[in-house]
């Protein structure tokens, strides 16, 4: 699982989040707060290395007619932060999930002046999930 979102009072424009194989983002928005937060499938089917995490200082798209997959935001860059992920992440969490089941969740805090990185494992709880191991720059499960 993904989960994105800001701190309080900030706001980030032209999101972009990549692996560390891709050129295209994984994942784009045009304008991250705390009130907008995301929770989606990770479209990658393993843990990445790492995760660039980039912003601008405009939402507007610069398209790209003869490729629309490179459609990027216009404007400076006014964040750009490279975070390791699967090395930060416990091998204790990766046999909890083996063993019991349950979705890792990588869980991305921008602010203006970086990039906080947690994890937890999301499991069924009867009608409501639980949210276990919770490590990381924070420690929020509930969102």
């Amino acid at each position: 699982m993904l989960v994105t979102d800001a701190v309080p009072g900030a706001e980030m424009l032209g999101v972009e989040f990549f692996d560390q194989n891709d050129t295209r983002p994984f994942y784009a928005k045009s304008r991250l707060v705390q009130r907008n937060r995301e929770i989606m499938a990770y479209p990658g089917g393993r843990v990445p290395e790492q995760v660039r995490v980039v912003w601008h200082d405009s939402n507007k798209i610069v398209g790209r007619p003869d490729n629309p997959r490179l459609d990027t935001y216009a404007g400076r860059v006014v964040g750009d932060y490279t975070i390791p992920v699967a090395s930060r992440i416990p091998d204790e969490v990766l046999r909890e999930i083996r063993s019991r089941g349950g979705a890792l969740r990588l869980k991305f805090r921008l602010k203006p002046d970086g990039v906080l990185f947690g994890w937890d494992i999301e499991r069924p709880g009867g009608g409501i999930s639980i949210f276990e191991m919770p490590g990381g720059d924070f420690l929020d499960t509930r969102y």
